[in-house]
């Protein structure tokens, strides 16, 4: 591989793993009205960050939320990995230029692609409904 290629694969993953992290915290929009400058000015940049947070369904100390949200984080960056993986066999496949021998290990890679995908929906599905509850159970009680 070439440097470029490589700088091209690490600012790739720096930007995936950046989207990925920025899931952790979810923020309420705050509408710029006048009550939220009069508070900001009156209360200072509390009032602001009490509001943006006021709404977003969990205690950000609490761990069982921060661990939810973390596996939310992982399997959706392990989700791009699947997709990555099948994209990437995808051009072998095409490129195979009627070798069997490549042809079938790019399909066999796209079948291993595929299940892994399938298995990460389903245990993303599940963890979401699962940490929706947690969030539930924890902003109830």
């Amino acid at each position: 591989m070439s440097i470029n290629k490589k700088k091209l694969i690490i600012i790739a993953v720096i930007a995936v793993l950046g989207l990925s992290l920025s899931q952790l915290v979810p923020l309420k929009t705050a509408q710029a009205d006048s009550k939220l400058w009069n508070d900001a000015r009156n209360n200072g940049l509390d009032a602001i960050g009490s509001q943006a947070y006021e709404g977003a369904g969990s205690n950000p100390s609490d761990i069982r939320v921060i661990i939810a949200r973390l596996v939310k984080v992982f399997l959706g960056f392990m989700g791009i990995v699947f997709i990555a993986l099948i994209v990437w066999a995808g051009y072998k496949y095409m490129t195979a230029q009627g070798d069997s021998s490549q042809v079938e290990a790019a399909v066999g890679q796209i079948r291993t692609g595929v299940i892994g995908l399938v298995i990460i929906v389903a245990a993303y599905a599940i963890t979401t409904f699962v940490a929706d509850k947690i969030v539930y159970v924890v902003t109830k009680y």
